[in-house]
């Protein structure tokens, strides 16, 4: 059954994407914003409602990354993005339609115990078909070549 309702935890989500844990070195507002940008195609068909929550300190200025399909909250002070998830969880009028991403073992059993359906991380970049490696590689098949004495011993000797 389809959630209404998929909250992801954004920073558990972005750590298994490298080129976004890459670029949060450089900027952590670039990296929510590739993340947001990455998933958004997608949210509308997994469910009627997408909220992302990342941890509310270092949130910059990018406070309205909030698009027509994807909601993002930040966690207030003195409370983490694990405990937003949680009070949005529990405060749900139907807490089984509701679907939480995140490879938190904690968080998977203390959401599921409120009654919501969990999804790793790794699985729901799985079901949107977003490769968690990002690079290319050539579907031609090039001819195979034989292996020279170059191959096989260093230059040098």
């Amino acid at each position: 059954m389809q959630p209404d309702w998929l909250i992801i935890d954004g920073h558990n989500l972005l750590h298994k994407q490298p080129h976004l844990v890459a670029l949060m070195n450089q900027s952590q507002e670039q990296a929510r914003t590739a993340l947001i940008r990455l998933i958004e195609p997608y949210s509308e068909r997994l469910a009627s409602k997408t909220t992302v929550v990342f941890d509310g300190q270092n949130r910059g200025s990018d406070s309205a990354l909030s698009t027509g399909t994807i909601d993002v909250q930040y966690a207030p002070a003195k409370l983490t993005a694990d405990g937003l998830i949680e009070q949005l969880v529990l405060k749900a009028d139907n807490p089984h339609r509701i679907c939480v991403v995140t490879s938190d073992r904690l968080e998977q059993q203390t959401v599921l115990s409120a009654g919501a359906s969990v999804r790793s991380a790794e699985d729901f970049l799985d079901q949107c078909s977003i490769k968690r490696n990002t690079p290319t590689y050539s579907t031609k098949m090039k001819p195979a070549q034989k292996p020279t004495l170059g191959d096989i011993f260093p230059h040098d000797l």
